[in-house]
């Protein structure tokens, strides 16, 4: 796989390679020792999740903080997102900043996310799956989120010529996504990671 990197220090776009042939495809979705030579760290695969979305639902921004902080390897099987990567790291010169990119089933990349950094995406068709492979078990007593509205943050939507718009007027989103903290009202709280 080929690892692209963001503006973001700690995010990479994942771009498989695509075997071709007159059966279908074999993609290299992920290769571990990839991903572990760009992350500079063990990349011990402890879970991996599934979520299937409607279109226009926003999930995140997610994160979890101390040593149970989680790598995530992101991929859209069906349908599309716009992905999201937000750095949460207080101490980054990047610091509130992000970086999108779009997944989806026919372009068949991903998006490596590094210790300290929020993720979030934007579905943008109906039954929408993306999967993930975590390096950390769910844990609720260290999941945190952030408004993904925050105005201080700014996400914007960014779609490729041709894909039917979307703003966040429309958003679908969880109780709990919804009445995340902003990213101020965490840093004062000393709820972002280091």
């Amino acid at each position: 796989m080929f690892l692209d990197k963001t503006d973001i220090d700690g995010a990479w776009i994942s771009k498989p390679v695509v075997n071709r042939d007159d059966r279908g495809y074999l993609i290299e979705q992920f290769i571990l020792q990839d991903a572990q030579d760009v992350l500079g760290c063990v990349f011990s695969i402890a879970q991996t999740n599934q979520s299937v979305s409607k279109r226009g639902v926003l999930r995140g921004i997610h994160y979890s903080l101390g040593p149970e902080s989680a790598v995530k390897f992101v991929t859209c099987t069906q349908g599309a997102v716009l992905d999201f990567v937000v750095d949460l790291r207080f101490a980054s010169k990047t610091f509130g900043k992000w970086t999108s990119a779009l997944l989806s089933a026919e372009n068949t990349n991903g998006m490596l996310i590094g210790k300290g950094l929020g993720h979030a995406f934007l579905s943008l068709e109906d039954n929408t799956k993306v999967n993930y492979l975590v390096s950390q078990r769910f844990n609720p007593d260290n999941d945190y989120s952030i408004n993904a509205l925050d105005k201080d943050i700014a996400l914007s939507i960014n779609l490729p010529d041709g894909t039917p718009g979307l703003n966040f007027n429309d958003v679908i989103r969880s109780n709990r996504d919804s009445k995340a903290l902003t990213l101020q009202e965490s840093l004062n709280l000393g709820l972002l990671p280091n």
